[in-house]
This record gives structure tokens, C-alpha cells and sequence, in this order.
């Protein structure tokens, strides 16, 4: 199990939901569907359907007595994280070179890289570890996409 993996009969201050309907056209809220069973929660803007979204709950918003949505507040993808230090699962992101996955990391750095290959067992991390440069073709056109011809290498990851 992990934190983001929640049942439906978990109390969470956080949960991910869908944005499932709009209150009515003049409201300024949606409703999600967090996996509380039979509960929808009422969000605090309106968010169009089939969205996903984290959502804030205050644990009274469990209370089973009450009829109705739940109460919620949606925030960043990362406030589970940042206000409780929990794992919220993963992002991900393009980039535009192989190069650009490290030079661009939102995060100043990873901290683990991970690479594979059916070709070798170098780590990424090793000093001996690049990409090979393209051989010379004979003047012949070389068939890679144009990403790769430009680069100049062999193999891409």
C-alpha cells in the first residue's frame, strides 16, 4: 500500500479525485469523485469535467451522519508532500534532448538515476559512461530521424 493508494473507506486529508459535474452554470464550484462511497465532494471552483485533481478534506468532512457533498479545497498535486512529507506518487515531464533531462531537472538534480539498456551494464553515473558518436557513412544519407542525425549518435535512449 501506498499513501496515494487509499481504499474507499479511508480517512485522508488528501485524495485524488475527478471532477465530475459543475454545481449549476452560475455557481463557482464542481464536484469530484474522491472514492468516498456515495459522497461527492464539493470543490472550491469550477474545474471542468474529467479533470483530475488533489483535493483538501477536513476529517469532519468524514462524518457519516451528514448528508450531502464533503467540503473540499483543491491544491497542488505537491501539498501532500510539501505539508506532510508524504509520497504522492510521480510526475512526468518532456524534454527536448537526452541532454535536457539532467540540464533541466526541475529539481536542481535527481536522486537516483536510472538507465537501461540491452547493450551493456555502464551506469549512467560511471565516468566512462557516453553516448556513442554516429560513424561515418560514406557520404551516404544516414536513415535516423533528424533529432538523431543532428546529435550524432548511433542510439538514442
Amino acid at each position: 500500500d501506498a499513501p496515494h493508494h487509499l481504499r474507499r473507506g479511508d480517512v485522508a486529508t488528501y485524495r485524488e479525485g475527478i471532477v465530475v459535474d459543475n454545481e449549476d452554470a452560475n455557481d463557482i464550484s464542481s464536484l469530484v469523485d474522491c472514492g468516498v462511497p456515495n459522497r461527492l465532494v464539493k470543490i472550491d471552483r469550477k474545474v471542468p469535467p474529467g479533470v483530475r485533481c488533489t483535493v483538501r478534506l477536513e476529517p469532519k468532512a468524514y462524518e457519516t451522519g451528514k448528508k450531502g457533498h464533503m467540503e473540499g479545497e483543491v491544491v497542488s498535486p505537491t501539498c501532500p508532500r510539501d505539508e506532510e512529507g508524504v509520497y504522492w506518487g510521480y510526475t512526468t515531464r518532456m524534454a527536448s534532448t537526452i541532454d535536457a533531462i539532467f540540464a533541466e531537472c526541475p529539481y536542481g538534480s535527481y536522486d537516483m538515476k536510472v538507465g537501461t539498456s540491452e547493450r551493456g551494464d555502464v551506469s549512467i553515473d560511471d565516468p566512462k559512461f557516453c553516448l556513442r558518436k554516429r560513424r561515418e557513412n560514406d557520404g551516404k544519407p544516414a536513415r535516423r530521424p533528424p533529432s538523431a542525425e543532428s546529435e550524432g549518435f548511433d542510439h538514442l535512449l
